[in-house]
């Protein structure tokens, strides 16, 4: 499963339902993709708060990282314009970015950002 920002944030700030998305999935494997670390830790600097850093870094140590290649940002690509081709959505490239790995690795997203993921065509899973 590929763990998307939103549901990241909302396990992070104590969302039940994100919690409880956790406890079903806990055995399952869980992954995030690169630029996710990056989105988080936007947050954090922008915030500017150390206990916002440590939140997002105890939950950063849980997790593997993907490290896209090559082949993830091409289909990145092709998401991305299918997506605004034929849903007039533009998901931006962190969203294509995940949901290309996801589909590569043919694993659902687990997000509460349901319509970028549906317009990318790849498989979710909510809460």
């Amino acid at each position: 499963m590929i763990l998307d920002t939103s549901f990241l944030l909302d396990l992070k700030d104590g969302d039940g339902a994100a919690f409880e998305k956790g406890v079903e999935i806990h055995e399952r494997t869980q992954r995030i993709v690169l630029v996710t670390v990056a989105e988080l830790h936007f947050g954090v600097e922008y915030t500017d708060s150390e206990a916002e850093r440590r939140r997002v870094e105890n939950l950063l140590s849980m997790y593997p990282v993907v490290v896209p290649r090559e082949a993830a940002a091409r289909r990145a690509g092709e998401l991305w314009a299918r997506a605004a081709r034929e849903h007039d959505r533009d998901v931006g490239t962190a969203d294509a970015m995940v949901g290309a790995v996801a589909d590569l690795h043919d694993e659902p997203v687990v997000t509460a950002n349901v319509d970028d993921f549906e317009a990318l065509g790849v498989d979710i899973e909510t809460y």
